[in-house]
């Protein structure tokens, strides 16, 4: 807000500076007075090339002294007047300025009060000049006279590209109007109809009319009454116009049936690639549609289904197609409903699909677990290619809306340093030399050929014919040398790509085995935590929740901890467990009933979470692969893998979990448990023992802490005490892992040690300073 003051010094400065040619006055407030300085120096200056003074309500009075300023103007090339209270008067005004100009380019004359009058002679305007590519006139007052005016004149311009006449009194004669003028029309690439009261009669005809256009590559027909059948329309527009690709007729009323006619266009059509169909009410059945055609669908990058009322049905189906789907990058999904558990199925999606780059999950009813969900995709690292997530008005607290989004953030980031590290790479460098010479060299062609062709018309005689024969033989042999250079240029940018490929390569390599050291450190983490917990405590003591985490920190399957969970089983009575109880009593499968008893063996024995032999970590496919290499029969290892039986599952294995897992041969059976054993007496020969001597090296590492200084960075600064886990966060500082987490958990979004504001809630491992701890013997 420039205020009049304002006004009259950027008036002095326009009259005597020669090099600003764009000015960009918006939103100064400024009234007829201050526009009035300013019109005065447009007059004198003779550069001005933009000029923008939207949103200054000079009114009609200003406006017209704007239209006396651009008559003495030779250079305005781009005009915006939009937002100043101008009238059809006004736009008389500037419409008689302007004639006989063909220099302006762009118009911008929309948040007005223009009516038919002012619109007429807009329209005279445009049929005369042949340099505008841009006319706004959005949210007027212009009805069918007006309208009908723009469309004739139209037809006959050459030279405009983009119109908008959204949010005005149109209605479905006027639609009817622009279509008879695009059977005529070349050029116009773009039209923006939004709120304009067409309903299905007014888009049945536009449609038809611009089935045979071959240039429009925008249609805007959002928020207006079109219902299943002007859908239908469009679906067939779509089918034989292969131009469009940009199409948003969200806010309408097409429901279920309109997706139906939509997505049948889509399976056909090759072109459209950006859709935007939000709020028609389009429900589970829509999104079943839509499901069907993201499946198989290679050219639609854009789309927009929120506010349709999917709920979680619908976004399940989504979701899965959306796992087949290798092209769309940008997904919208706000308002559907999907509460935490369509959370969870969009997180799973996250974790396989590599191209959706935006998503937008506002209004969802996302609570805790949903939003606990997304944040392991990002802080596990399962998705490195989203860099746009919307997740406004959901139930996620603050703390951990804020790191999901500062996760994906700062893989924006990481994005865009890669795009300008690959732009001045050599490869890009020479891609662009060799098009360059490409260009040179075909202009060098052409230009030798019509060269050549007007010599031989002009030789009269044959000494000329002559002079013109060595002179084709020179011409060609250049060819041939430019040629050469070509072909060894396009070897030397394939050799380049090939580089280029094996970097990437070793870089995602790279990227994923620290992605797994992360993993493997968190993991480590979470352990160390519960046996602290335990030594604390007492395994005798926790509750059903601390049984159930040490139970997943084992690695026993879900599906088994939630059984126990259910059975409110806590430390006391988890050491009592026996086979028994958990086959009759809680109807456990075998390969649980073995995960657990293992537990409950390590707990009696005091070796939770210590690493077992190599046989007992054998996840499924290995146990096959073995199962395999001993010829066990196929249709029982087919068994097995559906039971996911493990290596330590395969160990404990008796002859009577055999037949409860569905081996009914007794031969069969008593085959395969021949096998088992003799694995068995490999794995645990009977001569080797378990003995553990945990609690003497504990007490020995203690001891050795005790005679030892400390050194004050190997201290955490909040717990005083030596670090286990030491991570980095993002004020630079070293903290114990457990007491940061908890000190953002707590709502504190500060630094530890300098009491700053932190915006990034993220850390990592330090891993020099944790091998330096191990080093000093203090772990």
């Amino acid at each position: 807000d420039c205020g009049f003051e304002g006004g009259l010094a950027i008036g002095a400065l326009m009259r005597v500076n020669t090099s600003i040619k764009s000015y960009n006055l918006r939103g100064n407030f400024w009234d007829s007075n201050s526009s009035h300085v300013i019109s005065e120096a447009l007059k004198q200056n003779g550069v001005i090339t933009n000029i923008n003074m939207g949103e200054n309500p000079i009114g009609d009075e200003g406006v017209i002294e704007f239209a006396e300023a651009l008559k003495a103007n030779a250079t305005i090339v781009e005009l915006n007047l939009g937002d100043t209270n101008m009238t059809d008067e006004g736009a008389i005004s500037i419409a008689e300025a302007l004639k006989g100009n063909q220099t302006i380019e762009i118009l911008k004359l929309g948040g007005n009060r223009i009516g038919d009058k002012g619109a007429i002679a807009v329209a005279e305007f445009v049929r005369e000049c042949s340099s505008l590519t841009e006319l706004v006139l959005r949210r007027n007052i212009i009805e069918k006279e007006g309208i009908k005016a723009i469309a004739e004149a139209i037809s006959s311009n050459a030279s405009i590209i983009d119109m908008s006449l959204g949010l005005n009194v149109l209605g479905d004669e006027s639609a009817e109007y622009l279509g008879e003028a695009l059977l005529k029309n070349r050029t116009l690439q773009k039209i923006w109809l939004a709120k304009s009261s067409i309903g299905d009669e007014g888009v049945i005809k536009l449609a038809k009319c611009l089935e045979s256009n071959s240039c429009l590559d925008l249609l805007c027909l959002t928020t207006n009454n079109i219902g299943s059948e002007g859908a239908k329309a469009i679906s067939t527009l779509l089918k034989k116009n292969a131009n469009i690709t940009k199409l948003y007729i969200g806010d309408n009323q097409m429901g279920p049936e309109g997706a139906k006619y939509i997505c049948e266009a889509i399976k056909v059509t090759e072109s459209l690639d950006d859709l935007v169909m939000h709020r028609n009410n389009l429900g589970v059945k829509g999104a079943e549609y839509f499901s069907e055609v993201l499946k198989n669908n290679e050219t639609l990058t854009g789309l927009h289904l929120g506010d349709n009322g999917f709920g979680l049905e619908g976004v399940k189906m989504i979701c899965t197609s959306m796992k087949l789907n290798t092209h769309l990058n940008e997904l919208h999904l706000e308002g559907s409903e999907m509460g935490d558990e369509g959370a969870k199925e969009i997180a799973e999606l996250l974790k396989e699909n590599e191209t959706l780059c935006v998503l937008n999950l506002t209004n969802n009813q996302i609570g805790e677990d949903g939003g606990r969900a997304l944040e392991i995709v990002f802080d596990d690292e399962y998705n490195r290619t989203l860099t746009s997530l919307f997740m406004n008005d959901n139930q996620i607290v603050d703390w951990r809306c804020r790191k999901i989004l500062s996760i994906v953030a700062n893989i924006a980031s990481e994005k865009k340093n890669n795009q300008r590290k690959r732009k001045a790479s050599k490869g890009y460098s020479l891609s662009n030399s060799i098009q360059r010479n490409e260009r040179d060299l075909q202009e060098l062609i052409e230009k030798a050929q019509c060269r050549l062709i007007k010599e031989k018309e002009l030789a009269d005689d044959k000494d000329k014919v002559r002079q013109l024969t060595r002179k084709k033989a020179r011409l060609e042999g250049f060819i041939e040398k430019l040629n050469t250079r070509w072909n060894k240029a396009k070897e030397d940018l394939q050799a380049t790509n090939k580089d280029i490929e094996e970097t990437k390569a070793a870089e995602k390599t790279e990227r994923e085995i620290l992605r797994m050291e992360h993993f493997k450190d968190r993991v480590e983490k979470q352990k160390q935590s519960l046996v602290e917990m335990i030594s604390s405590k007492g395994f005798d003591r926790l509750s059903t929740e601390e049984v159930t985490k040490i139970l997943e920190g084992e690695g026993v399957q879900l599906k088994t901890v939630r059984t126990l969970g259910s059975h409110e089983v806590n430390g006391k009575s988890f050491l009592s467990l026996n086979e028994k109880t958990l086959k009759k009593g809680m109807k456990v499968s075998v390969v649980g009933r073995k995960e657990v008893m293992n537990v409950v063996k390590k707990a009696k024995e005091g070796r939770l979470f210590e690493r077992g032999k190599e046989e007992e970590l054998w996840n499924v496919k290995e146990t096959v692969k073995w199962m395999k290499g001993v010829e066990v029969d196929a249709n029982i290892i087919a068994i097995l893998k559906k039971k996911e039986v493990n290596g330590l599952t395969l160990l404990a294995l008796e002859l009577e979990d055999l037949e409860e897992v569905g081996i009914k041969s007794w031969g069969k059976r008593n085959d395969l448990m021949e096998k088992i054993t003799l694995l068995r007496n490999k794995v645990y020969p009977p001569q080797s023992g378990r003995k553990r001597r945990a609690s003497s090296s504990n007490d020995a590492k203690k001891k050795k802490k005790e005679e030892k200084d400390i050194p004050a960075d190997f201290l955490c600064p909040i717990t005083r005490s030596v670090m286990s886990f030491p991570v980095v966060a993002s004020d630079g500082h070293t903290y114990e892992r457990l007491a940061i987490q908890e000190w953002f958990e707590s709502g504190k979004n500060t630094s530890p040690m300098t009491n700053e504001k932190l915006t990034n809630f993220s850390f990592f491992p330090n891993h020099a300073l944790k091998s330096l701890i191990s080093e000093m013997e203090l772990l």
